[in-house]
């Protein structure tokens, strides 16, 4: 009889110290997610406040002085910020172009199979060059930046104006970033469209 009392006593106790086991597992992984939110919240805020920042800073005495200003310094922040993501073991990469419409979902669940971060089809690095319609070299990203003559550069499909975009490039104008961390968690898409700066 007491035996089965002890039997009775350590089934319920074994029972419960399981429950207390999956709530911490499910309170862990809750909590691990919601670390991983605020991650990323702040690395797109963070990236973002950068790119306002070199946008609003571009000078020049036209329009296109400042387009031409502002894709020069988005090219400095490309290295600078890919390299300092690096450095903290995230794979990044600021790039510049056209998204099809559900492209930055797709590219997310590319990232999170692939283990890189990626671009989209029609998007470029800021280091990549074009001819103006006068037959110059400039960045090819001031197809996609304008200015306004009294104020500060900004994303623009009327960049078209000073550089062409490849052809068979239709969608939404934009400035793009990808992100992967290696722990494997987390893959997105941070997106400054067009009227952005």
């Amino acid at each position: 009889m007491g035996f089965a009392l002890v039997l009775l006593f350590v089934f319920p106790t074994l029972h419960v110290l399981e429950l207390q086991k999956n709530s911490l597992t499910s309170n862990s992984l809750a909590q691990e997610k919601m670390i991983a939110i605020e991650k990323r919240y702040y690395e797109d805020l963070s990236l973002k406040q950068a790119v306002a920042q070199v946008l609003r800073q571009a000078q020049g005495s036209s329009i296109r002085e400042k387009v031409l200003n502002a894709s020069e310094g988005l090219e400095k922040l490309e290295r600078f910020v890919e390299a300092k993501y690096a450095e903290k073991g995230v794979l990044m990469d600021l790039w510049f172009g056209v998204l099809r419409e559900g492209e930055a979902q797709e590219l997310a669940g590319r990232m999170m199979d692939e283990k890189r971060a990626l671009k989209c089809g029609s998007c470029f690095d800021f280091s990549a060059r074009a001819l103006d319609y006068d037959g110059n070299i400039v960045p090819k990203s001031a197809s996609v930046l304008f200015a306004s003559p009294a104020g500060s550069a900004f994303v623009s499909k009327n960049g078209l104006s000073i550089a062409p975009f490849p052809e068979g490039a239709f969608g939404d104008v934009l400035v793009g970033a990808s992100f992967f961390l290696p722990d494997g968690k987390i893959a997105f898409v941070s997106l400054m469209p067009e009227g952005f700066g």
